[in-house]
């Protein structure tokens, strides 16, 4: 917008030149003076929509900095062919697919596919186990006694024979109060202290095919994780290809709008000189003008989108972006 005021503004004064010594109309001096004031209200419309696009991409980033320290960086970037240079050389496409995340995580699902069938294959073997525990038990309070007294007591029967009554005696052993001690948790551990080992030795023999439906499940896995590596290789592979091919369709679109805009240049300054000779309306120099910005607007256009896919395809060669 700025560029079409700049060239209005130039038309003007050359109009204004050419009309004041009456080698153009008025109408033509008329209409150069609503094309520049129309190009004024185009540049303040565009510098509008600059600052909204700032503003949504700060909001995007979600910076810390102030608003008005945001600054956007135009850095110089090689917009030739050959940026590209090597870019589809075999041994860099090799090692850039290798580099994948995608490829990386397939390769290891099939590792842990492959230590899966030998776990699985494991269960045919015999297998040796040991065991081994040591305890002891502890009662808060428990009485201890060192001595003990023996008391006789007489249970009275009847005699089936005779039917008298007689007395049995039996003898019974009880603590005696007076050798009660603290029974402490140290002699309560030493007197309960409990040890056990043991050796175990399993040899499948027959466990319904279970061991070997395993195995067959395990191998199936592991096919079916080399048949999803290799489907996200060549799943990588294309989309490089996409992005080698998108670039260089890039490169020659941004070449053709680079001729384009220059041819229209060419034409916007013969318009300019037929202009001031009479030959041409202001109108047809207008039109002229707009078709010049718009060839102008498509380069830029293609420059940018060629630098996004070039980039692109870096990103998927060296894992990085760089300007």
């Amino acid at each position: 917008a700025k560029g079409q005021l700049d060239a209005s503004t130039q038309s003007l004064k050359r109009t204004e030149i050419l009309f004041e010594n009456g080698a153009l109309s008025k109408d033509n001096y008329l209409q150069s003076v609503a094309q520049v004031s129309s190009d004024e209200g185009n540049v303040t419309s565009a510098q509008n929509s600059v600052v909204l696009s700032k503003l949504m991409l700060y909001q995007m980033l979600q910076l810390e900095v102030d608003f008005e320290s945001f600054a956007i960086v135009k850095p110089e970037v090689n917009l030739t062919a050959s940026a590209m240079k090597g870019y589809h050389s075999d041994g860099l496409v090799e090692d850039a697919v290798a580099k994948q995340p995608g490829v990386k995580l397939a390769d290891a699902n099939v590792e842990r596919a492959k230590y899966g069938v030998k776990l699985a294959q494991s269960g045919r073997y015999p297998s040796l186990s040991f065991s081994a525990q040591l305890n002891s038990n502890y009662v808060q309070g428990l009485p201890y006694f060192t001595e003990y007294i023996s008391l006789t007591t007489y249970t009275l029967i009847e005699n089936p024979l005779t039917g008298s009554i007689e007395q049995v005696p039996s003898t019974i052993n009880v603590p005696n109060t007076a050798s009660q001690e603290t029974y402490t948790i140290t002699n309560q551990l030493q007197d309960n202290w409990n040890q056990f080992l043991g050796v175990g030795v399993q040899i499948p023999l027959f466990n319904a095919g279970q061991t070997h439906s395993a195995v067959q499940r395990a191998k199936i896995q592991l096919e079916n994780a080399e048949l999803d590596a290799v489907q996200t290789e060549v799943n990588v592979r294309q989309t490089m290809e996409r992005a080698y091919l998108d670039a260089k369709g890039a490169l020659a679109l941004y070449e053709a709008s680079q001729a384009a805009a220059e041819a229209s240049k060419l034409a916007l300054d013969n318009a300019q000189l037929n202009f001031d000779t009479g030959v041409i309306s202001a109108f047809d120099l207008s039109l002229s003008k707009n078709q010049y910005l718009a060839a102008k607007s498509r380069e830029i256009q293609s420059k940018f989108d060629y630098l996004f896919k070039v980039k692109v395809l870096e990103f998927y060669l060296f894992n990085q972006i760089t300007l």
